[in-house]
């Protein structure tokens, strides 16, 4: 399991329009991770207050695509977290407000969810890991 995070700016004009996702998830369109692994990251963020898509903007990056195989046994999953969810993120940047510092209280509550986005991630890992387990353990011939 691999779990690779990055944070952007809300919006970035030359990039793209509108607003991003809070948490924006990269699967490489399904090829880095199994559907199931996924679907627990988006549902994670979908109970909370903050918006999430998988594989809008950002599919994956080189980590992602290049390690991501999940018919080996290597789930690779990006999260893209805007900055809003953490931090100030002014729509105008200057010398003055950016780089924004830290605020532990306004992140605190993305704190909560990206939480239980590692721990559903986790339990993935470890069903995933048994289920190797037996497989590999039903396939050594027996005497």
């Amino acid at each position: 399991m691999l779990y690779e995070a990055h944070s952007i700016r809300s919006h970035i004009p030359r990039l793209f329009e509108g607003e991003l996702a809070n948490f924006n998830i990269g699967t490489n369109s399904g090829e880095a991770c199994s559907k199931e692994l996924a679907r627990r990251a988006a549902v994670a963020c979908h109970h909370s207050r903050y918006t999430q898509v998988i594989d809008g903007r950002f599919k994956g990056g080189y980590t992602t695509r290049h390690h991501g195989a999940p018919n080996m046994g290597v789930h690779a999953i990006q999260m893209e977290l805007a900055c809003r969810g953490y931090m100030e993120d002014p729509a105008k940047i200057s010398d003055k407000n950016w780089p924004a510092p830290y605020d532990p209280a306004h992140a605190a509550p993305m704190r909560l969810i990206l939480r239980k986005v590692l721990e559903s991630c986790l339990r993935f890992a470890q069903v995933e890991s048994a289920s190797d387990a037996a497989n590999t353990a039903s396939h050594i011939p027996h005497h």
